[in-house]
C-alpha cells in the first residue's frame, strides 16, 4: 500500500468521522431546529384556535378566560418556553 492509497483511506476516514460527528452522534443541526419550527407553528396554532373559540363563546354570550391561553396551549402540547424558543418535554 503506497503512501496515495494510505492518503486517500485517512481522507476519507476523516470525512466519515466528520459526518458522524456532526449529523449523527448529535442528532445534526437541522434536526433541533426543524423541531423548534414545528413547536412554534404548534404553538401559534393552538392560540389561534383557543382566541377564535373564545370569541365564538363571546358572540354566544358565554364568558371564557383568555388570560392563560399560552400556558393552556403549552400544557396541552406539553412544551416549555426556554432560551427564547418553545422545546418540548
Amino acid at each position: 500500500m503506497g503512501l496515495r492509497e494510505i492518503l486517500l483511506l485517512g481522507a476519507i476516514f476523516g470525512v466519515g468521522y466528520w459526518y458522524y460527528e456532526n449529523y449523527i452522534a448529535r442528532g445534526g443541526p437541522d434536526l433541533r431546529e426543524a423541531q423548534w419550527e414545528i413547536n412554534r407553528k404548534a404553538m401559534t396554532e393552538c392560540i389561534t384556535r383557543e382566541e377564535r373559540l373564545s370569541t365564538i363563546a363571546g358572540n354566544a354570550g358565554v364568558t371564557r378566560n383568555t388570560s392563560d391561553v399560552q400556558l393552556r396551549c403549552a400544557e396541552e402540547l406539553n412544551l416549555f418556553w426556554e432560551d427564547g424558543r418553545w422545546n418540548s418535554y
